[in-house]
């Protein structure tokens, strides 16, 4: 089986450490015996990009010799338009759930992206959402819709010992470290807030770590390192932040966007917060850190291991084919 994947985020020459999720994806449905190719274009919001990106894919080999086009993000799927080969959607979240301006407030591009997006829906023989949430924001009308969450490397992602992976990355073995773990300028991720929750907090020795723009492979260093992961966003599809934190036995506490309730619910030492408020989050970030034990999380993450996603999204790929036959 020949997959063409169409995305609008990829690594670059520019910024290597970009979607690390969608890399290890590909990289294990290769690993299953899938023929993947990747058409990376820069949409940019600018729909003469979209024209010309749709114009060229269809000049490259892969086209041609793809079975199944699988589109990542709703507006990738612009390119397949009026295509006869079966065509998936991947839906991570901002495609369905609009974008936050500076402001703080979901601008009026972010909801002609959804919009957009919610037609796209519509040509799709498969719509995939990465969590249940998203699957309500798609209209009645589109295609069969399935839940693949986005997964983790389990070999990646385990625990090791705090102060082994202080001593690596240099922090103080004394402190307590409270992990934000993306990039403060997106304003969806309400970095700000995060700040704020932990000021109020006022607890000593304690800092907020700001960890952006890493190597994938260093994040584990930094979720060992850490004694709670801080996730303060307005939205999110399914974060892979929290079950990484979880693979490694990390405690969360978190808004409660996306799927995260349904992956922290049940596991002590992990908390969603009431409400988005800085005394709530504050609360919570008091409580989590006196947790007096260490949580067990990595056991409610094995289902995510990338092998088990990507024979998901084969038998998904599967169905497509001899629906179209």
């Amino acid at each position: 089986m020949k997959v063409l994947v169409l995305t609008t985020d990829w690594p670059t020459k520019d910024r290597p450490n970009d979607v690390p999720f969608l890399v290890q994806y590909m990289a294990a449905l290769r690993h299953q015996g899938m023929e993947v190719e990747i058409f990376h274009f820069n949409g940019r919001a600018n729909p003469v990009n979209y024209f010309r990106a749709w114009f060229r894919v269809r000049k490259e080999p892969c086209w041609k010799n793809a079975n199944i086009l699988h589109a990542h993000w709703g507006q990738s799927a612009f390119l397949a338009l009026f295509s006869r080969k079966p065509l998936v959607i991947t839906f991570h979240g901002s495609d369905l759930q609009g974008i936050v301006s500076e402001s703080g407030r979901y601008s009026l591009k972010g909801r002609l992206l959804v919009a957009i997006n919610k037609l796209l829906a519509r040509k799709a023989d498969r719509c995939v959402v990465v969590s249940r949430r998203l699957a309500e924001l798609l209209p009645p009308s589109c295609s069969p819709i399935e839940i693949i969450p986005m997964g983790i490397d389990l070999h990646l992602f385990q625990p090791m010992p705090k102060a082994d992976a202080r001593r690596i990355l240099g922090l103080d073995q004394n402190f307590r470290y409270i992990l934000f773990v993306s990039d403060p300028n997106r304003a969806e991720k309400r970095f700000e807030l995060a700040q704020q929750a932990v000021s109020f907090a006022d607890l000593k020795n304690v800092e907020l770590l700001t960890v952006s723009d890493q190597p994938h492979d260093r994040i584990p260093l930094f979720l060992n390192a850490g004694d709670l992961l801080l996730l303060t966003s307005s939205h999110e599809g399914s974060p892979v932040i929290i079950k990484e934190a979880l693979a490694c036995n990390l405690p969360v506490v978190s808004v409660d966007v996306g799927d995260v309730r349904e992956k922290l619910d049940n596991i002590p030492g992990c908390i969603i917060c009431d409400d988005d408020s800085v005394e709530a989050i504050s609360k919570a970030i008091k409580k989590a850190l006196s947790y007096p034990f260490s949580i067990d999380g990595r056991e409610s993450v094995r289902d995510l291991s990338w092998d088990l996603i990507a024979k998901r999204t084969i038998s998904l790929y599967q169905d497509c084919l001899e629906e179209k036959q």
